[in-house]
Parts: C-alpha cells; structure tokens; sequence
C-alpha cells in the first residue's frame, strides 16, 4: 500500500522542515522587502519636501514685483467713494467732490390692457377692421439697434426684440396696476445715450424724440442720461460712467453717491501692511520647511539610526542651496543689500527669525528700497523663485531623485519575482525528494521487521 501522507512511512516531520529549509531560501525576499519599503518611505518623504518647497515658492511669489509693488487707495467716504489701484498708481492725497452720477436713458411707454396682445390703431378708410401692422425702429445717438419690420407685434414682441441685439439697451415690461408698460433703458449712462423711437401704423404712438415736447408723446422719459460729473483737486471733470480710471494716474474711481459741497479724501499709499505680512508669511514657510528638513534628515546617536532621508542627496542639495541663496546679499541695490538689514536673520538652529519693529521702521524710511531687496533681478524673491522652479521642475532634484528610487522599486521587484519563481520550484523539488526519502525509509523499515520475524523465527525452530 502506497504511503501518500508526508513523514508516515519514516516518522520525520517533513512539513517543518521543508517549511524551515523554504523560510531559509525566502531570506533574500525579506531583504528585497525591506529595501522597497525603505525606497516608497524615501518616495513619501521626498513628497513632503516638494510639498515644503511649493508652499515656500508661493510665499516667495507674494514677494516679487506682483505681490509687493502694491498700492492701496482709501477713501475717507465709501458711500460716496470708492478706488482701486494699478501698479502706475502713485502715492498722494486727493481731494473730490462727487456732484453727480452719469445716469443712463429711460422711457416708459403708454400702458395697455395686456402685454401679449398685438397693437392695433383705427382705420379711417374702413372702422371694422382695425389696422394691426406696423414697423418700428430705435437708435441710440443716432445709430439703430433695433429694428421691427412691418407685421403684427405686440408688447411682449417688442421687450424680446430689444434683448435679442445684444446692444447697449433693456426692456422690461412692468404691471404698475393700470396696465403694462415696457420700460427702456441704456445699459450704458453718459449724456449722450439718448434713446429715439420711430413707430408706423399700429406702433405709431410709441414714437418718441428727445426734441419733441413731452407732452406731444406718449411714451414718456423717465429719466434724463447725464455724465457724470466731479470735481479733482478743485479741477472739474466729467465722464460718461460713473467708473473712472483716466482722471488719476493708475488710479480707477467708483463713484457711489452724488453729494455736492463734500469733500472725500482719497489716500494713495504703498500698502506697508502687505509686505510686512509677506516677510512674515515668508519666513514662517521657511522656518516650516527647515523644520521638515531636520525631521527627514536626523540621526539619533543613543539608537544609532537616521531618519529616512538621512545622508539624501536632495535633501543636502535643497539645504545647501537655499541657505547660499538668503546669505548672499543683493549687490545691485543701491540701499539694503542684506536680509538682516530689515529684521530678518538666521538662528543658531538654522531657522530665520523676523524682528518685526525692524522690518516696519525700514518700511517707513523707504518702502521701495526695501521691495527692491526682493523684486530686483538678483532680489531674494527673484533667485528663491528661480532656484525653487528648478528644484520642482521634471529634471529638477526632486522629481529626478523620486524616479530613480521607483526605479529601484521596479528592479527589486523583478528581483523578487524570480527568487519567488526558484523558491516555488524548490518547494516542489525537496517535496518530491522527502517524499522519496519517506518511501525508502518506510519500505527499509518494512524489510527489517520482516528480516527480524524470520530471525525469529529461525531461533525459534532451532530451539
């Protein structure tokens, strides 16, 4: 009878050994393992210096001409007064009086029963049939945005056609209780928006000039167009739209409410509070990153261990050159040249530290020197900007450190593979050989009970 069981014949534990001389041969893989794990850790922390650097760049941007060359205009009324600034805005105090808003054009028409019906006028030649066609035409200044040609319209018809051009006009049609009326307007205010209607047949009655006495039409002028009118450092001006951005040199007024005899100053200055928060956002994305750096990059001399990014290239190279850029001084300003110059200086740690009333009193002194000790061409923000887009660009040190180590990752993988293959068919190999061994043990074990049953019973017959 065939032994099928593993060890039954010879009474070896042949499972814990082939298990044991497996476990032994899968050693390489353990250490094909660890080293991918070590490699995706190195991947992972690689990510929170990319991350680290991203977020120093933004603060380093808010620091380049776009970001600190800011000037701010406040206004002393902002119900009558608004204004926002270009970087050509230069610093003063204005004096301005808003006398009055441009307005744009309105008129209403005559009320009728219902808005939907079409128009119709009597027929002298025939009164049972009333005459219902009509044409109709608006201009604004002169030149037509609307034109109805002859047919049957009604109210309704009339407001869709003056949306439909997508031209400097609005209809509405407005129940004020006693009937619809469509209401007229310019999208654009300005004096010379002034809106004509032209009507024939059925539309006649909507017929309106500017010229004409008022009281002639029946479609009425609601409100006049006018400019808009102020008055600038005593210099009276007048503008078409009550958003003005051509009076003050890169400077865009928002007039809000007409008062004359007011007087709004408007304060033009460089936006010191920005920059100081800039620096701070700076140094505080720095100090961040530094602190990211010494944690992946530490090494513990009671335990003997570093960290995961312990002795790394990109982490050395990203400390080296970010520590040469903020201790070189920008040698093309004629005034500050140097960091420490306005509060800003290294720690013992390695760190950058802001002296705040240092920063603020050379902001005072003079606001471009200082914007200048970044937003020149060899400025801090300038190199950082420059030295940071490198680092995080797709050959940069760190994209070029990540790819070399998923590398790694693909060729531990293939090595593991084919360990994983030769392990598999050494299984199967010292499986097949224990089994043999187990056969032949068991069947020289069968022989020698047999061999000591006919010694026995040799003894036996000699007896």
């Amino acid at each position: 009878m065939a032994i099928t069981s593993a060890g039954i014949g010879s009474g070896l534990d042949i499972n814990s050994i082939v298990t044991q001389l497996v476990a032994a041969e899968r050693v390489p893989i353990d250490n094909l393992a660890a080293k991918s794990k070590s490699f995706n850790a190195k991947i992972t922390a690689l990510g929170q210096l990319q991350s680290g650097l991203s977020s120093l760049q933004s603060a380093v941007r808010n620091l380049t001409p776009t970001g600190l060359n800011k000037i701010t205009a406040t206004s002393s009324n902002t119900t009558l007064l608004s204004a926002t600034t270009s970087g050509a805005a230069k610093s003063g105090t204005y004096a301005i009086e808003v006398i009055e808003r441009a307005l744009p054009h309105k008129l209403g028409t005559k009320a009728v029963a219902s808005a939907t019906d079409k128009f119709s006028v009597p027929n002298a030649e025939d009164p049972s049939t009333p005459i219902k066609t009509g044409t109709l035409s608006i201009t604004i200044n002169g030149v037509e945005s609307v034109n109805l040609g002859a047919g049957e319209h009604s109210l309704q018809d009339i407001a869709n056609a003056i949306n439909a051009t997508g031209t400097n006009l609005s209809g509405r049609i407005i129940n004020n209780g006693s009937g619809y009326r469509l209401a007229i307007s310019t999208l654009n205010t300005g004096a010379a928006n002034k809106i004509s209607i032209t009507g024939t047949g059925a539309l006649a009655s909507l017929t309106y000039s500017p010229t004409a006495d008022p009281s002639s039409q029946d479609t009425e002028q609601l409100q006049a167009p006018k400019d808009a009118k102020l008055s600038i450092e005593g210099m009276p001006v007048t503008r078409a739209s009550n958003t003005i951005s051509d009076a003050i040199d890169g400077v865009t007024l928002n007039l809000l409410n007409a008062a004359p005899g007011t007087q709004v100053n408007l304060v033009v200055a460089e936006d010191t509070g920005s920059a100081k928060n800039a620096v701070k956002a700076f140094v505080d994305a720095y100090n961040s990153l530094h602190t990211t750096l010494g944690k992946l990059t530490a090494y513990n001399s009671d335990t003997k261990t570093g960290a995961v990014l312990n002795g790394d290239v990109a982490a050395r190279q990203i400390t080296t050159a970010l520590r040469t850029e903020l201790s070189t001084q920008v040698s093309s300003n004629s005034g500050v040249k140097t960091l420490s110059e306005i509060g800003v200086s290294f720690q013992r740690d390695g760190t950058i530290a802001l002296n705040e009333s240092k920063l603020e009193k050379a902001l005072a002194a003079d606001y471009k020197d200082v914007a200048r000790l970044f937003t020149a061409t060899d400025g801090y923000a300038t190199r950082l900007n420059k030295k940071i887009t490198d680092m995080l660009a797709t050959d940069g040190v760190i994209q070029s450190r990540t790819e070399g180590l998923r590398k790694n990752i693909v060729d531990v993988d293939k090595q593991t593979q084919r360990l994983e293959a030769r392990i598999a068919q050494t299984e199967i190999r010292l499986r097949a050989q224990f089994s043999m061994l187990d056969v032949t043990l068991a069947n020289m074990q069968n022989t020698n009970t047999y061999l000591a049953g006919q010694l026995s019973s040799l003894q036996s017959s000699n007896q």
